[in-house]
This record gives C-alpha cells, sequence and structure tokens, in this order.
C-alpha cells in the first residue's frame, strides 16, 4: 500500500452517465465499473453519489481521459465514449466541487447507506 493510499478517506462524489450514455445502454455497465473499482452508488437518480475511500480520484481514474482518444484502455470513456462532447460520464474534479454538484441533485435524505454483501 502506498502512503496515499493508506491515508485516503471515505468521501462522496457526483457522477452523471451522460445521454449518450444511456442512449448506448450502457447504464449497468457503467455502474458496475465503479462497484469493482469499490465505489458504491448511494444515491441513483439519472444521477449518481458514489461513495468510497478517495472517491473523487478513483472515479477519475474508471472515467478515464476527458478525451476518450487519449483514455486509457478498459476505461469508461475509452470503452464507451464517441467524443469528447459525448464521452458518457462526468465526475467531480474535487472533494469541495462534489460537495456542491451532489447537493444540487440530492437533498441528503436522498442518500442512502450501503452495506457491502461478502
Amino acid at each position: 500500500m502506498t502512503e496515499n493510499e493508506h491515508h485516503m478517506v471515505t468521501e462522496r462524489t457526483l457522477s452523471i452517465i451522460k445521454p449518450d450514455g444511456v442512449e448506448k445502454g450502457v447504464i449497468g455497465k457503467v455502474i458496475a465499473r465503479f462497484e469493482e473499482k469499490g465505489l458504491k452508488p448511494v444515491a441513483i437518480r439519472m444521477v449518481l453519489v458514489l461513495e468510497g475511500e478517495g472517491a473523487v480520484l478513483k472515479n477519475r481514474d474508471v472515467m478515464g481521459a476527458t478525451d476518450p482518444a487519449k483514455a486509457a484502455p478498459g476505461t469508461l470513456r475509452k470503452d464507451f465514449a464517441t467524443d469528447i462532447e459525448k464521452n458518457t460520464v462526468h465526475g467531480s474534479d474535487s472533494p469541495e466541487n462534489a460537495k456542491t454538484e451532489i447537493a444540487y441533485f440530492f437533498p441528503e435524505t436522498a442518500i442512502c447507506g450501503y452495506e457491502w454483501r461478502k
């Protein structure tokens, strides 16, 4: 475990599956990728709030580069995006912006606890 990983804290981030992702029918695949990386969907409308250790950075890693041509193989944008405008997903870029974006879409009462089943 690296020094940065050791000091990660649980946080929340906003994640939006953009219209092109909805049209392609990849909502479930997108959510499954986040869960596989340890991010818990604690609120879902046609927008997600993901929770987990280092959620903002981890979400951005799963999404890949904004430009799908520059995104790493296996990232959401590399696999599902059409171009830089239709790049399938949006994610908060900082914990501070995540708080603002989450509050815009979800009242605190809409966010649920999530317990992983083992």
